[in-house]
């Protein structure tokens, strides 16, 4: 066997022993995209992110985690808003990897200006609606919608945003009703968000 027949199959095999396959729990509803917890990394897609009117560049996000043996709290829900400070100003487009005088010059301005701004949002309950498949409902204390926030120069979360455990067992369906967020004294109401196993299988990136 020559050296890079060897050297092809080593790498083959390195990928299939770091595949992950689900179960995930996923969120479904009307708007919205879909990304990573870790948006720098692959794995399964079990964020919803909804951009805020008025500002694009403050994100809703919201993703569902059954327990493991390493997270035995139960399943747990994750909801709070997130500035990216660094989005691009066309949904559709990203920034270049080797970006020309004229795109850093227009990153810088917007950074520069999304954060000479003061907004506030705050939020009509604390609680969410959590309905199980039974037809059961309960209430869940949100942790991130407790107080009003600063945007962005308050305190504010990154990729991991606070839990909240709505069932001590794994579940495999239900639905969140959220409370309203007031962006700035208009209400924006969040709708529905169905969460469902699914599964999904990727090859992970051994540094994320």
């Amino acid at each position: 066997m020559n050296i890079i027949r060897l050297m092809s199959l080593l790498c083959i095999a390195l990928v299939l022993s770091g595949c992950s396959t689900g179960p995930f729990l996923k969120p479904y509803g009307p708007i919205g995209t879909y990304s990573t917890e870790n948006p720098a990394c692959p794995g399964a897609e079990n964020v919803l992110e909804i951009d805020l009117p008025r500002y694009d560049w403050l994100i809703f996000r919201v993703l569902a985690k059954e327990s493991t043996k390493y997270q035995p709290k139960g399943t747990r829900l994750i909801a709070y808003v997130m500035p990216k400070l660094y989005k691009h100003p066309d949904s559709n487009e990203n920034w270049s990897l080797f970006p020309s005088e004229e795109e850093r010059a227009l990153k810088e301005r917007l950074i520069s200006e999304r954060k000479s701004q003061n907004i506030e949002i705050s939020f009509s309950s604390s609680e969410a609606i959590v309905t199980f498949l039974d037809g059961r409902q309960s209430f869940v204390e949100l942790p991130f919608f407790q107080k009003p926030y600063r945007y962005p120069s308050g305190k504010h979360y990154g990729n991991w945003g606070p839990e909240a455990v709505i069932a001590p067992e794994k579940l495999k369906e239900f639905t969140v009703k959220f409370p309203s967020l007031i962006i700035d004294g208009e209400e924006f109401v969040v709708p529905s968000i169905q969460f469902k196993v699914s599964e999904s299988t990727y090859a992970p990136v051994l540094n994320c």
